[in-house]
């Protein structure tokens, strides 16, 4: 279903994940499949893991796109950049979403466009992600996150933010108990330009394929959060009421996995 703007424009959506972990994408896929407003949902083959292609190439259909980059048979978070050439269409808004996006709140994709749709200045516009460097600095800011596990800078690397293990499970805990007491939108705040150009995890964000005739650096990440916003004076965006939940930075995923049961929770949330 197209998304209209207040000018009675209609745009095609496209959701993009670079692929490969498929006890995350088996989540993410429940919340693709159920969101009538993404037309198109391409999976970026990213991985060398035989049971992980099985898995992506199974699950094909006509709104499930795989796209692949000639030579890459691996993971490599520096080939990322080559697929960007699939999104680069002038009538098409694209939500780029890591592959252990593990929860979408049910109006966040609408959110996350309508901000892309009435702010076109920003390069990018993210979405409000749990655990991700710089959003958990904004929820302990307006409350919602405690700081008995750490204080969280806005650094990309903070130790607190990537590799603190009591916090991420913390983070992923107080979020699980706010879902049950109903209590999501204590997560939410005003829309926020990153007026200095703040290096950001790009767990999840919006943007124009009229934007992205240029590919990103080597390091999209750094790219797209700071280098490119920066050189064309287009502060990024977040925004606040598009709520969705990063599973985990490298550093935190062993830990996780060993020692909790979040993605058995994170599984059942999607039912609910």
């Amino acid at each position: 279903m197209a998304k209209i703007d207040k000018n009675g424009k209609e745009w095609k959506v496209v959701a993009l994940t670079p692929a490969g972990r498929r006890d995350h994408l088996r989540i993410l896929k429940k919340y693709i499949e159920k969101n009538n407003l993404i037309d198109t949902w391409q999976l970026w083959l990213n991985t060398g893991d035989i049971e992980d292609i099985k898995y992506i190439n199974e699950i094909a259909s006509d709104k499930i796109e795989i796209k692949r980059i000639e030579g890459l048979n691996k993971q490599d978070i520096f080939s990322i950049c080559k697929f960007f050439k699939y999104a680069q269409d002038d009538d098409t808004i694209y939500v780029r979403l890591d592959d252990d996006i593990v929860f979408i709140e049910d109006n966040a994709i609408e959110e996350l466009l309508n901000a892309r749709l009435e702010n076109e200045n920003p390069f990018v516009v993210f979405a409000n992600i749990v655990n991700n460097a710089v959003i958990n600095n904004i929820h302990q800011e307006i409350g919602v996150l405690g700081k008995q596990f750490g204080e969280a800078s806005i650094e990309r690397f903070d130790p607190v933010n990537h590799s603190n293990h009591n916090f991420v499970k913390y983070v992923h805990n107080n979020f699980i108990d706010k879902y049950r007491s109903d209590k999501l939108n204590e997560y939410f705040f005003e829309n926020r330009i990153l007026k200095n150009y703040e290096p950001f995890s790009i767990n999840c964000f919006a943007f124009f394929g009229k934007d992205m005739k240029e590919l990103p650096g080597i390091d999209e990440e750094v790219w797209i959060s700071h280098t490119k916003p920066k050189a064309d004076e287009r502060p990024n965006m977040i925004c606040g009421k598009a709520l969705v939940v990063h599973y985990a930075f490298f550093p935190q995923r062993k830990e996780l996995n060993k020692n909790t049961n979040l993605l058995d929770i994170y599984k059942k949330l999607w039912t609910k």
